[in-house]
């Protein structure tokens, strides 16, 4: 009896900790320090385990209390009230799966392979492969989610913290295979092996938070270079304004001298070329939406100076309800990655179509480039020298984009570089 309490205390606390890290998949805005977090998922274990011993295992019960108490553990999250319900329904749906389907494959071993009682194999050996099979399935949700969010990890990770698992299935159906071995030696050798994969999923959380705050420091440094880079071409574009500020003085007393002497084609020419020219050489985007306009209109200028011409059509609405950041990261990012490309082309032209239709911004960036792209799948990676400075262009256009609810896609044929965007047009 004492074996199965520990048994059932450490499978309550490994699938806690697994629960844990479930959680942190979907929520990440935490509304309590992390030491209350962790009693919270202490008092969780806490009640699953007082309500199963109370009511001798009832299914119904321990259903009905797993699932009350994690949903009710979601509320120290900031997140929707739809996650609330879907992220541990599907936990625990899991959970019940790898139960039932731990019956149906339990009768036909026990036949042939595993020389123990029907009791002992469900009572020490199931919570084990249960804990194996949630290990497994966490493992699927954080390799689906993390290529949404931008996070990668290497494939030496997966396959680090995949061996403990699958070391620990073979090395139990092993023991239980061994003719005469007590069901108590069974039961010790459970709860050894749960506490070797206590210790190892625990480990595997730090290195999974390691990498993400790394990868996440990496594309904020990204960030911050972008932005510095983007200042030092505005302040250079303000100096050019200050001085032509400066000259229109000038320019004013050379035209006051013509109406003085009554010449006025001069004036009308002498304005075209010197002031009218210049500006609409400069600005050539007139959609109405001031910040659209602004932005596309300073890119014009720094293609320019590289040598890049923009061919751009805009039509959108005077005012738009999504945040300018998300804007000027997703158009920033994009249009950099073009005009850089294009300028070491043959074609030295990026093409940018930009059209607004039921409360949806569609972007579309179609550029030349020459040499051949890098990527690993289906995810497009970094050509310039210092590639651990650069890359997460695309990235951060992805995670801007997945913040939105909306799409991307990106092709590449014959040298020609194209990605579209749709974004929904909400706060």
């Amino acid at each position: 009896m004492d074996i199965l309490f520990f048994i059932s205390l450490m499978h309550g606390a490994v699938v806690t900790l697994l629960l844990h890290r479930y959680y942190h998949i979907f929520f990440n805005d935490c509304r309590v320090s992390v030491p209350v977090e962790w009693l919270c998922y202490g008092l969780t274990l806490a009640v699953c385990t007082v309500a199963s011993l109370l009511t001798n295992n009832a299914m119904l019960v321990n259903l009905a209390s797993g699932v009350l108490t994690k949903y009710f553990l979601t509320y120290i999250y900031r997140t929707s009230h739809r996650l609330r319900i879907t992220v541990p329904l599907i936990f625990m749906v899991a959970v019940l799966v790898f139960e039932v389907g731990l019956m149906f494959i339990m009768t036909p071993a026990q036949a042939s392979l595993v020389h123990q009682p029907e009791s002992v194999a469900f009572n020490t050996v199931g919570p084990l492969f249960t804990v194996i099979a949630l290990y497994v399935f966490v493992f699927i949700v954080e390799g689906v989610r993390s290529t949404k969010t931008g996070i990668y990890f290497t494939l030496k990770y997966w396959i680090c913290f995949a061996v403990t698992p699958l070391v620990s299935f073979f090395t139990i159906v092993q023991v239980m295979s061994i003719p005469g071995v007590s069901s108590s030696s069974v039961g010790i050798c459970t709860i050894f092996l749960l506490i070797i994969n206590l210790v190892s999923f625990y480990f595997y959380e730090i290195m999974v938070s390691y990498i993400t705050n790394k990868m996440e420091k990496e594309i904020a440094e990204e960030k911050n270079l972008y932005y510095a880079k983007q200042l030092e071409s505005l302040t250079a574009m303000t100096e050019s304004l200050r001085s032509y500020q400066h000259d229109l003085k000038n320019y004013a007393i050379v035209a006051d001298a013509m109406f003085q002497n009554g010449e006025y084609e001069r004036v009308r020419e002498y304005y075209y070329d010197v002031m009218r020219r210049p500006l609409l050489e400069q600005v050539e985007c007139f959609s109405g939406n001031r910040i659209v306009d602004s932005f596309l209109n300073y890119k014009i200028i720094e293609a320019s100076g590289k040598g890049v011409k923009m061919d751009i059509s805009v039509v959108v609405p005077p005012a738009l309800k999504i945040r300018t950041s998300a804007v000027v990261i997703v158009c920033g990012n994009l249009l950099d990655n073009a005009i850089e490309a294009a300028s070491n082309a043959e074609d030295k032209t990026v093409h940018v179509n930009v059209t607004y239709a039921h409360r949806c911004i569609m972007l579309k960036i179609r550029n030349a480039y020459s040499g051949e792209t890098k990527k690993i799948g289906s995810r497009f990676l970094s050509t310039k020298e210092n590639s651990k400075l650069h890359g997460y262009g695309l990235r951060n256009v992805k995670r801007i984009v997945d913040e939105n609810g909306g799409t991307m896609s990106i092709s590449d044929e014959n040298n020609i570089f194209t990605v579209n965007v749709l974004l929904y047009d909400i706060e």
